[in-house]
Formats: C-alpha cells, structure tokens, sequence
C-alpha cells in the first residue's frame, strides 16, 4: 500500500470506510477493502507499466534560502469577535450542578461494574 495523507475523513479514510464487523478469522478474506486515493494498492508491473526508476541526482533546498514566517507581521489581519472566543465564568450552582452529575454518573458506573461482577446482567 501506498498511503497518502486523506483529504477528507468522512469519504477518504481507509480505516473509517473498511466494515471489519460480523467477520470472524475464517471468513476475513470476504471483507471489501475500499479503493481510495490515500490508500493506493499495488500494482503488478510489467512491459507496458515499468517499474519507475529514481532520479540520479537530488537537490536539497537550503534552509538559508527560507524565511521566518514567526517575525511576519499581516497588515489585514483582524482578531476574531465571535462569541466563540469569549470566556464564560462558572458560578457556584453550575460547578454544584456539575459535581452532582459527576458523582451520579460515578454512582451508575459503579451499580453497572457491580452488576456484571455479580452476574446479574
């Protein structure tokens, strides 16, 4: 395989889009692997489709020749004000609302590991 970084995560992700489910050791050889861009399978290759060859000489860039993007100032650039970026402080009756949460999602957590312990469920 030859993998490519996917453009898109819903519709070019090899793992996402492969249903590996309701197949055991025996029948894994029915799974249909897609056949996408950042998952290239290999090629036999032959007179019409040679094996391609490497260049004889490479060339480095030199890191001289590259600028500091850190110290570059952009004369149209406006900090966002959306409320995205506004901070919201807690009160006392949300963090008591929030440890009440906590503590009985804990509590369930705790009947359903007890539960299967047991050999109730």
């Amino acid at each position: 395989m030859v993998w490519r970084e996917p453009t898109n995560h819903l519709t070019d992700c090899y793992f996402c889009l492969t249903d590996v489910n309701g197949f055991s050791s025996k029948s894994k050889h029915c799974i249909q692997y897609p056949n996408l861009h950042s998952a290239i399978q290999p090629v036999p290759h032959s007179k019409d489709l040679p094996i391609p060859t490497a260049p004889d000489k490479y060339t480095v860039d030199s890191e001289e020749d590259t600028t500091d993007d850190r110290n570059h100032q952009d004369p149209d650039f406006q900090p966002s004000t959306s409320m995205t970026c506004s901070h919201h402080e807690i009160t006392q009756a949300e963090l008591n609302d929030l440890v009440r949460d906590f503590n009985s999602l804990k509590q369930t957590q705790n009947y359903w590991v007890l539960g299967f312990k047991f050999g109730i469920y």
